[in-house]
């Protein structure tokens, strides 16, 4: 799971974050502590037949800001998820591959001096890896992965700048949309309820008591949550620290795992 706590937070039991109490900051701040943020999350899953597993949490020294992981079990089926890596797996040429890599750069969706390094890797991954994995298999998820490698080579170089993490992140949500857009829509089928996991998928908590970020959900097979702030996967609920956050939050939850659910998500 991709739990990283390097700017101050550390590592703690469940049992220790759901001991820390929160007080309101504001006549319009509505506390929402980290235990019950992650009964809420658990609840919203179990509600939809969903058994939580296993969670990783850090806490800040002050015990105001929570960051927090829970794996979910591996027969989980998100439908939506599912028909995304389906048309991903979409035949895909190499002249499809140039003209998105154009696009994207032209778009800009991708810097210029990504073109190359991501062309290369596209044709021949650095990874002893990846070139076993895609070997004879030339599909748009070979360039999504090609393009995400090069891409993340670039956070090593912004261990705790938050911003640029963000705009790593945010580059590879883009570069995914963009690819998605110009495949068709799989469909739903029954085979995608029957499907064996080779991975699972993860829930991101992040909460925030002194309001320094929104209290947040996120759901992906690899997520990143960080205590710089970095926020990413690929669904994703945030809402503000006010009077209805705990009853509106959970059903924002629901809302979204519903939709993964039933495949119902709006397909790019």
């Amino acid at each position: 799971m991709g739990l990283m706590l390097h700017c101050g937070a550390t590592p703690v039991t469940e049992k220790t974050v759901k001991a820390v109490r929160a007080t309101a900051k504001s006549p319009t701040h509505e506390p929402l502590e980290h235990g019950d943020f992650i009964d809420m999350t658990r609840q919203c899953l179990s509600d939809l037949g969903i058994e939580s597993g296993a969670g990783q949490y850090g806490l800040t020294p002050d015990g105001e800001d929570m960051f927090g992981l829970i794996e979910l079990p591996k027969d989980v089926e998100l439908p939506y998820m599912e028909n995304v890596k389906d048309r991903l797996r979409t035949p895909y040429s190499w002249g499809d591959a140039c003209c998105n890599l154009v696009d994207a750069v032209r778009d800009g969706v991708m810097p210029a001096t990504m073109l190359k390094p991501v062309t290369d890797e596209y044709m021949r991954s650095e990874s002893d890896a990846q070139r076993e994995l895609f070997q004879g298999k030339w599909d748009a998820n070979r360039l999504v992965q090609a393009f995400t490698h090069v891409n993340q080579k670039k956070m090593g170089r912004a261990a705790s700048d938050f911003s640029v993490l963000n705009r790593i992140a945010n580059r590879s949500n883009e570069f995914i949309d963009m690819i998605l857009k110009g495949l068709p829509g799989a469909g739903f089928t029954e085979d995608m309820f029957r499907e064996e996991h080779d991975s699972r998928y993860v829930i991101g908590l992040r909460n925030s008591n002194r309001m320094k970020f929104r209290a947040g959900f996120l759901l992906a097979e690899a997520p990143f949550v960080c205590d710089n702030l970095a926020f990413c996967g690929e669904v994703k609920v945030q809402h503000k620290h006010t009077l209805n956050i705990h009853t509106v939050l959970p059903e924002l939850i629901k809302e979204q795992l519903n939709k993964l659910m039933t495949g119902n998500l709006e397909l790019n």
